[in-house]
This record gives structure tokens, C-alpha cells and sequence, in this order.
């Protein structure tokens, strides 16, 4: 069960207000303010190019220590909203604001800096991985990328987090495809960790697991969070699982974010559309469920 958190404010409504907030007290970690993605494509057929907008304005608040859900249905931006957060790709237009500052305009060592801090953690953990690396060397690539610590260090620190996520050291030399699924994400969550990053994506990493298995990674990330101090961005289609974890949630539909609201707000009291057709799509056992671990 997740307990409710103190209430949050909604996103912004325009860029002036946003560079304002970067200058108050109390900044966001994480703010997006007008981001915009689109790609030339060209017709299969006609051999047109054409453009696609991906994100259309994205006005995203994420506070620090929270859990934020964004949630839509598939092809809504999501995953490009999240690549764009990670520094994958540069968006057409917009800012991304870390702790006040504009993500975009750093120098490239400000810039690399910033990436460490933000990590993401994808759906299909067994595909992230190298296969011919053991569990061990899994977590600890990101330390060696970076140069940090001799190599006992960087080998005690990924032992140390195999087992905050539960793993056991035992299994620090089997290879990803000789763990189950849920220890790969584990896996996946201890590598993450290697950076002590402020703030972890969750790009449907918890989409195709069992009920057990899910719920059993959800209490991790809780317990994680309560640890180490972290953020949450959790990219779901999955409206449910964001009403047990997350403080907030923001639905994106056709590139926007169309509401924002605390979970509790927008399971009782939808404002758009498409907030409304998402609850309207879950079994009442969900939504009753959901409702019950607010």
C-alpha cells in the first residue's frame, strides 16, 4: 500500500511561469516547460517527407522525493518524453529544468553531470544487458564508464548493491539470461543505482510481470526511495499500478500532458477526458483497489 503524500501543485501553464518557479524556494528536481519533439519521415510510397509531432508543448512538475506517474495510451509521447529527460535525444524546442536549471543550455560537462543524476530503467531489462557480461560486471559498467573507483572498489559497491536490491552475492557471476525476470529487473534497479542518481525513470519497466512479481518490486522501489532519497518518474499505460505508487499523476495524450493532478484527486475527480477514459477503462476491481491504497 502507498500512503498518500503531502499535496502537489499542478504543472504550469507557460514558460514565463516556469522560468519563475526556477528562481522560488522550492524548486522542482524536475521541470518540463513547453517541450516539443517532432521527426521528418518520409512517405513509403510517394517519398514525401513529412513531419510527425511526438510531444506538443509538454508541461511536466516533478517535486523531489516524489513519485510521478505518466500515464496514456500507447504512441501518446511517453517514451519520447522520457528519452528527451535523459538526454537521448535533444527536443525540437521547450526547456528542461534540473534543480533550476535549464538541462539544455549546459556546458557539456554540466551536461554530463546532470545525465548521472537522472537514470532510466527500460522495459526489457534482458535486452539492455550485455549478454556475455556476468550480474556483477552488469552493475558495475556505469562506474567503470566513468572512471569511478579502482576496480575492487567498483566490485565491492556492485556486490553492496545486489544485495540492497536483493540479490544474493552468490549469484554475482551468472549471466543475465540465468536469472528470472524479476531478478533481471532487480538487476536493472542495482545497476541504476550505481551512479546515486536523484532521480529514476521507469520507462514500463514493471509491464509484463506477474501480479507477485510486480508487487514485489514495487515495495523494493518504495523501500529504495525511503533510502536513498530518490525520485520517481514511472512511464506506465498501466493506471492501476500508478494509483498504488505514485503521489501524482499526469496523462499525456497527443503529445501533452492534459492533466496533472495528486492520485487521489484524479481517481475521484478526473478534469479532462481523457483522464476520465483511462478510469473508465480499468475492471472496478482495479479501481476500487486503487482507490483503497490511497
Amino acid at each position: 500500500m502507498v500512503h498518500e503524500r503531502p499535496g502537489r501543485d499542478s504543472p504550469t501553464d507557460d514558460l514565463r511561469s516556469c522560468r519563475s518557479l526556477a528562481g522560488a524556494p522550492t524548486v522542482p528536481l524536475l521541470q518540463v516547460c513547453g517541450l516539443s519533439q517532432s521527426y521528418v519521415q518520409v512517405h513509403p510510397i510517394s517519398g514525401k517527407t513529412f513531419s510527425v509531432q511526438a510531444l506538443d508543448g509538454v508541461d511536466l512538475t516533478v517535486r523531489r522525493g516524489s513519485t510521478v506517474a505518466l500515464v496514456g495510451q500507447s504512441g501518446s509521447g511517453k517514451s519520447t518524453l522520457a528519452r528527451c529527460l535523459i538526454g537521448a535525444e535533444k527536443p525540437s524546442s521547450g526547456e528542461i529544468l534540473f534543480d533550476g536549471k535549464d538541462f539544455l543550455e549546459l556546458s557539456r560537462a554540466e551536461h554530463a553531470s546532470i545525465c548521472k543524476k537522472i537514470q532510466l530503467i527500460f522495459q526489457d531489462s534482458a535486452s539492455a544487458f550485455n549478454p556475455r557480461f556476468t550480474a556483477a560486471e552488469i552493475v558495475e559498467e556505469p562506474l567503470q564508464i566513468h572512471r569511478l573507483g579502482c576496480r575492487a572498489e567498483q566490485r565491492e559497491r556492485g556486490l553492496f548493491l545486489m544485495e540492497q536490491v536483493g540479490l544474493q552475492r552468490e549469484w554475482s557471476e551468472k549471466l543475465a539470461l540465468e536469472l528470472s525476470g524479476g531478478q533481471r529487473q532487480r538487476l536493472a534497479i542495482a545497476r541504476a543505482l550505481a551512479l546515486q542518481p536523484e532521480v529514476l525513470i521507469l520507462d514500463e519497466a514493471l509491464s509484463g510481470s506477474d501480479l507477485s512479481i510486480q508487487a514485489q518490486i514495487v515495495n523494493l522501489l518504495v523501500e529504495l526511495q525511503d533510502r536513498h532519497s530518490l525520485t520517481y518518474l514511472l512511464v506506465t499505460h498501466d493506471l492501476a499500478l500508478a494509483g498504488h505508487l505514485a503521489d501524482e499523476i499526469a496523462v499525456m495524450c497527443h503529445g501533452r500532458i492534459v492533466e496533472q493532478a495528486r492520485t487521489s484527486d484524479l481517481f475521484t475527480n478526473p478534469k479532462h477526458a481523457e483522464s476520465r477514459s483511462l478510469l473508465a477503462a480499468l475492471p472496478v476491481v482495479q479501481t476500487e483497489f486503487a482507490l483503497l491504497s490511497l
